[in-house]
């Protein structure tokens, strides 16, 4: 008989660019993938996955508007009757959670995952601040608790994990953590970088959006415009629906700043790459940009949150952009950008200090998938 499972995420291009080897490995398990996700310009044609394409409002909470979503979850549940629901970002955690919990009532006796790649933009420190922030989330917590009642979750970092525990949404037992998305070392290869006196080139690379601290870099490169040896890149797109996206037009506007779009083969970018810049001001979990410029001896500098602090230890095998404004990380990161082209030795020394960090402390893709593969399949000594 035919063992399903079914993946629920937001895109279907960010879900297979992280985490198409356990798609691969639950296949190799002898399960049947099935995926619902949006589809998106970065998506391959040839899908060896049965896919189920969905429309989504990813940036609004509209109870009405999403019950489309909620019911084809439901939908699929009980006509492919999958013996593993797993769920990734918060929209098809909460829908599909409240899908598997009214599916069991019609006899569904499916397994239930979720993953939460850091706590995102409702949970960020400005949500919390904000009167229409806090009753967002206070609306949103009895339904995640009802979604989540019987889940195994897997967190990103210890912060996140307590986080969930102490507001009472799940309990110790259900939580599992895990280092990143999983990456393949053999890929991403730690490269020699120039000498001192060559140019510094200086990425970011994600969603196009200010509060990940896009228009940090933006500001930084304008302050150092005139200095040449220095370049800016950015790769990425942005999600047509989201108010914090910053345009590829504006991008283009600074002189000193390449923007690459949607960038497929990374590790070549990254071996040309000497700087990663994340200034984000929400939780994202352990970046997998950070991950995977360490692992290639870029040097790693982010603002501090819980997903940073798991990866850099400051001036050994990063550094942290300080400031509370826009503008004081702007000026440290230009401040930190023109040391940095000064300091080969501290270069070298750093970059290889963060590719040692990720290849010896569980971010390959083998840790990654043992720790879902023994859930999935029940091996896990303490699955619930």
């Amino acid at each position: 008989m035919c063992k399903n499972i079914l993946f629920v995420t937001n895109v279907l291009g960010p879900f297979l660019h992280h985490r198409e080897h356990l798609v691969s490995a639950a296949r190799e398990e002898g399960f049947s993938p099935i995926i619902m996700a949006m589809p998106n310009s970065s998506h391959p044609r040839d899908m060896d996955f049965e896919f189920h394409p969905v429309s989504l409002k990813l940036f609004q909470f509209n109870p009405i508007s999403d019950m489309w979503f909620f019911l084809k979850i439901l939908f699929l549940i009980q006509r492919k009757q999958p013996e593993v629901l797993h769920l990734v970002t918060i929209k098809p955690y909460l829908y599909g959670g409240l899908a598997s919990r009214l599916a069991k009532m019609f006899g569904w006796r499916g397994k239930v995952v979720i993953t939460v790649a850091g706590l995102g933009r409702l949970f960020s420190e400005n949500q919390s601040a904000s009167i229409t922030g806090r009753a967002k989330q206070k609306f949103i917590h009895p339904f995640l608790v009802f979604a989540t009642k019987y889940a195994v979750v897997f967190f990103e970092t210890p912060y996140d994990k307590n986080y969930w525990i102490s507001k009472g949404i799940i309990n110790k037992n259900q939580a599992r953590l895990t280092n990143g998305t999983g990456l393949n070392l053999e890929q991403f290869t730690l490269t020699k970088r120039p000498q001192n006196g060559g140019k510094i080139r200086v990425l970011f690379a994600g969603r196009l959006i200010r509060s990940k601290g896009l228009d940090v870099l933006m500001l930084a490169a304008k302050q150092l415009k005139g200095i040449k040896s220095i370049e800016f890149s950015v790769a990425g797109e942005a999600y047509r629906d989201d108010d914090d996206r910053v345009l590829p037009g504006e991008l283009t506007q600074i002189s000193n700043i390449t923007y690459l779009g949607l960038v497929e083969n990374m590790p070549s970018l990254l071996t040309e790459t000497d700087i990663i810049v994340l200034a984000s001001r929400y939780n994202e979990g352990v970046p997998r940009i950070l991950i995977e410029g360490a692992a290639c001896g870029c040097i790693l500098t982010a603002t501090k949150f819980p997903g940073s602090m798991a990866l850099i230890k400051n001036g050994e095998t990063g550094f942290f952009i300080e400031g509370n404004s826009i503008e004081e990380q702007a000026k440290h990161l230009s401040q930190l950008i023109q040391h940095l082209q000064k300091e080969n030795h501290t270069r070298h020394k750093v970059g290889m200090a963060a590719s040692e960090f990720v290849r010896n402390n569980g971010y390959s893709i083998e840790d990654n998938t043992k720790n879902f593969i023994d859930v999935y399949t029940g091996r896990e000594t303490t699955a619930i």
